[in-house]
């Protein structure tokens, strides 16, 4: 996405990040916006794209290192959904992109735009931000705990929280037949920790030979999966 501008702020900067992310929006002649940073009814995101519509509205793209649509994700661009909404922002598409195994790499480097392909997702995330609320309610109870819960049961509601994915995920399961919940014993702070500036650094490392004038900058989950493999 030519022109689009990455909000670099990092971890511990996350006001900074808002803030810059409030002025890039602000900005009519910014085409979309890397890591763009929100804050709403306590929990942080940071969208990997937010991309500038010709209606003024805005496309919020997840990039995921996944061949396919999975569960998960739709919760993941869910709650981010929400959030931004949440913060005065008119969102009206929603993709998951991800790798597209029809492609073939020729002799020349990579091509990133046949490489990954977008899914619209917009009916199906919408049908789920009715239940954000009240997850992101019990997500925080968790986080409110005195002390890490143990692997085991926590009363939650009865019904899936299907979080495992995205910013302030905990891996929370129903238990069949019961309206008790499996939490993992580490807690996950809400709030994004790979943040972009790394991931950069890391993919120029991994790959050298390409150029640093490109604008290039990869989401999170792609350059853990390649640093895996190098």
């Amino acid at each position: 996405m030519p022109g689009g501008i990455l909000v670099d702020e990092g971890p511990d900067q996350h006001a900074q990040a808002v803030t810059r992310t409030r002025e890039l929006v602000a900005n009519p002649d910014g085409p979309a916006i890397f890591e763009a940073a929100f804050a709403f009814d306590n929990v942080l995101i940071r969208a990997d794209i937010l991309q500038r519509l010709p209606s003024g509205a805005w496309r919020l793209a997840e990039v995921k290192s996944t061949t396919r649509v999975k569960p998960e994700h739709l919760h993941d661009l869910a709650i981010q959904a929400y959030v931004i909404t949440g913060s005065g922002i008119t969102l009206e598409q929603m993709q998951l992109v991800h790798v597209d195994t029809t492609y073939v790499r020729g002799e020349n480097r990579i091509d990133w735009h046949a490489y990954f392909k977008p899914e619209d997702l917009t009916d199906e995330v919408r049908n789920l931000l009715a239940s954000v609320p009240e997850r992101v309610a019990e997500m925080h109870a968790v986080l409110g705990m005195p002390t890490a819960p143990e692997t085991g049961r926590v009363a939650t509601a009865s019904h899936r929280l299907n979080a495992n994915s995205g910013p302030g995920a905990l891996p929370v399961s129903r238990r069949t037949g019961s309206s008790t919940c499996r939490v993992s014993t580490r807690q996950r702070s809400l709030s994004l920790t790979a943040m972009a500036s790394s991931r950069c650094e890391i993919f120029r490392r991994i790959f050298p030979s390409l150029p640093d004038s490109s604008g290039l900058w990869m989401p999170s989950s792609l350059v853990r999966r390649i640093s895996r493999t190098t």
